[in-house]
């Protein structure tokens, strides 16, 4: 006990929260004056020493003599026995160490004061460096002094624990000088005008609850990127009344992204223990995003099923979470508004024209799109039984496809560009249009007369979505740069002619004979082989032109138009060791 602070002592400590700066090397990064400087690193605490009366070894240095006053700081600055140089040894382990008693003194373990002499008063000295200082240098040091503890149920080792504990997150608010970052938007709900308490959508002994309808709060929500934070997900909980705390609730349901981390454990101070521990404080499953949930169950008493005319209590966060799993706090929450809601029977003269969760499949009208639309209904009170489409188009900017959905000429939703099938998608009249679809590039083929096989993709495969790998959208693969993006892509009919066994075309007035634009990769390179030199006409750099003449044994029709359009064909030989050329295309050899 103290006679100041009685049973619960505090406990104080110093820290560097900026050393003095060093060179360092290209990844690193220092603070100096208020900005970071890159290259350079800032020292730590390099040294611990302490020196105490009634033990001459450990003695305080003198006053004005340089044998046993500066010498003897200069050692105990290198981390060495001030009288005598000797470096300090941990008595626990025989170690040669610059820090005295490194242990610690919450678990008892290691090092710690009282070992080589009793507890008494003690002088500590902090040490940081060295360091290069030169006439006219500037070097700037700023040392942090915390508290912790001094009141219950903190004991003075306990104060010890959550001193460090702290430490922690007022380094990283300096770190971050000082700037804290601000918690994510509150999910955005439906209010009551009036009272500014939620609102949940009230069925018979079932609740819908919704915060995906405000596309503007959903994007401010999930692109939240700040000091190290990002967006994670949305949990939905239960209260047992509309004051009680959040300590007080259930979990209804965790919604997070689909890539870890998933379970999010958190460094937190445990009071009762006086320790530093991890809890679990975000169950995440990787389940994937949902704006809504549908609750039909009880959870505050045991999961029993709702009680249509009993009010329910209800909030929604959404949560950010730190890359780094030990930083403090690693998460940040922000609560919606508090919702109270009551299930019951539809009343009088309400008719719903949906049932929660009812699957709508669209009617594909126009377009070469084989895509699927499905709308889901998530609140049956909000559909309006209007009709709606769904139309795509190009990004102008990254030329990616993306789809709009309108309710006759309004537009709810634009530039949306999910197209997987997940549950990451907006809530819009009470319903959750999901568009999805295979991948964009070919998608089949057939042979007509279907008996025949003319053609083969054996050692072609490069991993496109058609043709046994051989044929599909390249612009996705190799050719990002070319003009010719995926909603460019049509239904294609090779009309093939005869070749002989070499490959030249046995026809050459048949209709199907094409003349195609030869390229040559390797056109800048010796022939592989002599043979191929009479082909090379146009050496150069890779995939060269060489020339234009009748040597593709088929004939390209785009089959998207009436009549079907013949377009023009090209393709490109191979001047390398197992490459062929020889001014033809020809399907018995891969080029």
């Amino acid at each position: 006990s103290d006679p100041s602070y009685g049973q619960y002592i505090p406990s104080s400590g110093f820290d560097f929260m900026q050393g003095p700066i060093i060179p360092g090397e290209s990844t690193d990064r220092a603070i100096f004056k208020g900005e970071y400087r890159d290259g350079y690193k800032n020292l730590p605490m390099t040294a611990f020493y302490l020196f105490t009366q009634g033990f001459p070894v450990y003695g305080d240095p003198a006053l004005g003599s340089y044998q046993n006053g500066a010498l003897q700081v200069k050692r105990l600055m290198e981390g060495k026995v001030g009288t005598n140089g000797i470096k300090f040894v941990d008595p626990t382990t025989g170690a040669v160490t610059k820090y005295f008693c490194p242990g610690d003194p919450v678990t008892g373990k290691g090092w710690i004061d009282g070992i080589l002499f009793p507890k008494a008063d003690r002088r500590l000295g902090a040490v940081s460096g060295p360091f290069t200082l030169a006439a006219g240098d500037t070097q700037e040091v700023v040392v942090g002094q915390l508290a912790a503890g001094g009141v219950a149920p903190v004991t003075r080792l306990g104060a010890v624990a959550k001193l460090k504990f702290q430490d922690k997150q007022v380094q990283r608010a300096y770190d971050n000088f000082f700037v804290v970052p601000a918690s994510p938007k509150a999910p955005s709900i439906t209010l009551d005008p009036i009272t500014k308490i939620g609102k949940a959508s009230e069925f018979d002994q079932k609740l819908i609850i919704a915060w995906g309808e405000d596309e503007a709060s959903v994007k401010e929500i999930e692109s939240y990127d700040n000091l190290g934070y990002k967006f994670e997900g949305y949990v939905v909980y239960q209260l047992p009344s509309l004051t009680a705390q959040l300590t007080e609730a259930k979990i209804v349901a965790t919604y997070d992204l689909a890539s870890d981390p998933g379970t999010v454990l958190s460094v937190s101070f445990d009071p009762n223990t006086n320790q530093e521990t991890k809890t679990v404080s975000k169950n995440g499953t990787n389940s994937g995003i949902s704006r809504s949930v549908i609750i039909d169950k009880d959870y505050i008493r045991g999961g029993i099923p709702l009680a249509n005319g009993t009010h329910y209590y209800y909030v929604v966060s959404s949560y950010v979470v730190h890359s780094d799993p030990d930083a403090v706090p690693n998460v940040l929450e922000t609560l919606s508004a508090k919702i109270d809601a009551v299930p019951h029977s539809p009343n009088p003269g309400t008719a719903y024209t949906g049932t929660p969760g009812q699957k709508i499949t669209a009617t594909h009208s126009t377009g070469g799109s084989d895509g699927l639309v499905v709308a889901t209904v998530i609140d049956p009170s909000k559909v309006t039984g209007a009709s709606y489409d769904v139309t795509f188009k190009e990004d102008p900017t990254s030329g990616a496809v993306v789809w709009t959905l309108k309710r006759g000429t309004t537009v709810l939703l634009d530039n949306q560009s999910n197209q997987s099938g997940d549950n990451d998608y907006l809530i819009t009249d009470g319903l959750q249009v999901k568009v999805s679809g295979p991948p964009i590039g070919m998608k089949s083929y057939v042979y007509t007369p279907a008996a025949n096989r003319h053609i083969t993709w054996v050692n072609a495969n490069w991993g496109a979505e058609g043709f046994g790998g051989a044929i599909g959208n390249g612009y996705d693969n190799w050719f990002s740069s070319s003009s010719i993006t995926v909603d460019k892509l049509k239904n294609v009919d090779l009309r093939i002619t005869a070749t002989d066994a070499n490959g030249n075309i046995v026809d050459p007035n048949d209709v199907n004979a094409s003349y195609g634009y030869r390229y040559l990769r390797g056109a800048q390179a010796a022939p592989a082989h002599p043979e191929f030199a009479p082909f090379i006409v146009n050496p150069g750099g890779s995939f060269n032109y060489q020339d234009y003449n009748k040597s593709v044994p088929f004939a390209a029709y785009d089959m998207e138009v009436s009549p079907p359009r013949r377009l023009m064909v090209g393709y490109s030989e191979n001047n390398s060791a197992n490459g062929l050329v020889d001014g033809k295309y020809w399907p018995p050899f891969y080029n």
